[in-house]
């Protein structure tokens, strides 16, 4: 019996870690790309630029490690077509939330700074 006991225990939180699509409470990491100026060329390493679609709140948080000046954030459900619009000085801010309807579908995010920098990803809630 205590074996048995043991066994569930160890095998109990392997079993938490699943993540139901349908959870509230579930993080996903958006991966963001950060467009250069070359056209076709694009670059996987953004050290600034970090994006979390957030199942509770329903929104999208957006955390800047630097100054990139004003941001303008697009985000679009390309399934549906329902788009979202926001900026908000990353001089000021280090994170920022923005709500959208968490509706199911592919997603793409867009990111304009100040300076011309083009970020963008994609996610999908299922």
């Amino acid at each position: 019996m205590r074996k048995m006991f043991l066994i569930l225990a160890v095998l109990l939180p392997i079993f938490a870690l699943k993540v139901n699509a349908e959870d509230k409470n579930v993080v996903q990491q958006i991966p963001i790309e950060k467009l250069t100026e070359i056209i076709g060329e694009r670059s996987l390493r953004n050290d600034h630029l970090k994006a979390f679609y957030y199942g509770m709140l329903e929104g999208i948080v957006t955390t800047v490690s630097a100054d990139l000046g004003e941001i303008m954030i697009t985000v679009e459900n390309c399934t549906t077509g329902e788009m979202w619009e926001s900026s908000f000085d990353s001089s000021l801010n280090s994170q920022y939330l923005l709500s959208i309807s968490g509706t199911t579908g592919c997603y793409q995010i867009v990111y304009t700074t100040s300076s011309g920098d083009v970020y963008e990803g994609t996610f999908t809630i299922n």
